[in-house]
C-alpha cells in the first residue's frame, strides 16, 4: 500500500523563468557590472542554503518584513562576493531593489518531459 508520493520540485519537474541567473545579471548591468549569468549561478547556489535553511525552520513568507529584508540583503552579499563584486551600499540597496521588481515576474515553468 503506498502511503506518500515525494517529489523534486525544483530543477526537477520545474525551473524558474526566467532563469535567475539571467535576472540577477540584467540587474547588476544596469548598475554598470558586467556578470554573465553563468558566472552568477555559483553565488546562487550558495546564496540559497541560508534561505532553505531559513525556510525549513519558519516559511520566510511568515517572517516579519524586517527579518525577510536581512535574510535577502544575506542573500544578494553571497551572490556578490561569489561574483568578485565589491559594491557600495547605495548600489547594493538598488540591486535589492531591482531584483525585487524583477522576480516579480518570474515563475515556475514545467520542464518539456513533465
Amino acid at each position: 500500500m503506498i502511503k506518500a508520493i515525494f517529489f523534486d520540485w525544483f530543477n526537477t519537474l520545474a525551473h524558474y523563468y526566467p532563469p535567475r541567473e539571467e535576472l540577477e545579471s540584467q540587474a547588476l548591468k544596469e548598475l554598470g557590472f558586467n556578470v554573465s549569468p553563468k558566472s552568477i549561478s555559483y553565488g546562487l547556489y550558495l546564496g540559497d542554503k541560508p534561505l532553505y535553511e531559513e525556510n525549513a525552520r519558519l516559511p520566510i513568507r511568515f517572517e516579519k518584513p524586517g527579518r525577510t529584508t536581512k535574510l535577502y540583503a544575506g542573500f544578494h552579499r553571497i551572490i556578490l562576493k561569489e561574483t568578485g563584486i565589491n559594491a557600495t551600499e547605495d548600489r547594493f540597496f538598488k540591486l535589492m531593489s531591482r531584483m525585487f521588481q524583477l522576480n516579480a515576474g518570474m515563475k515556475f515553468v514545467l520542464f518539456d518531459d513533465v
